[in-house]
């Protein structure tokens, strides 16, 4: 069973079979998970610039529905007036952005979202599984909460978060 594995892997670090595990596992662009194929998605709808009114340089708030119903799985909802957090998936694929530097902002001289070009092209040169891994590296290092104009969760990437919940399912 995965969570087995998975357990396995987080007790007792990588052993033989752990690795083989890992060794296993192929990644590619719709495997596993949908992931690189929805930030490839935001990546290109962000683009040279996203105009923004957001002091924490989010998505604009008009254009949250659209880049909703791209992704590979989008959230159904009725709401008027949606904010990013209305939309955990692209939240998520949003913090994973700018917490690796490839989409950042700017002031002047108007003040946007964009991705950044050099970045885009060390990401690109990347192979599936190093984009893959560089995501996870993300997430568990630098990846924040408060990126996204979110307090209150205070951490260090959401390493913490993730050990924490981890715990609580192996208590259970």
């Amino acid at each position: 069973m995965l969570a087995d594995d998975i357990r396995n892997l987080y007790i007792n670090g990588l052993t033989k079979p752990n690795a083989d595990i890992l060794r296993k596992q192929t990644i590619e662009k719709g495997n596993p998970g949908s992931i690189l194929i929805d930030i490839h998605m935001l990546i290109e709808a962000i683009g040279e610039g996203l105009p923004t009114t957001s002091k924490y340089f989010l998505l604009p708030q008009g254009r949250l529905d659209e880049f909703n119903q791209r992704l590979t799985t989008p959230l159904v909802h009725n709401i008027k007036r949606p904010q990013l957090r209305s939309f955990p998936a692209l939240m998520g694929l949003f913090l994973l952005l700018r917490s690796s530097g490839l989409v950042v902002g700017e002031d002047k001289p108007k003040r946007r979202v964009f991705v950044d070009p050099e970045m885009r092209a060390q990401w690109e040169s990347l192979e599936p599984t190093d984009q893959y891994m560089s995501l996870l590296g993300t997430c568990m290092t630098t990846a924040s909460f408060e990126i996204v104009g979110e307090r209150g969760m205070h951490s260090h990437g959401l390493k913490d978060r993730f050990e924490n919940a981890y715990l609580y399912f192996i208590s259970r």
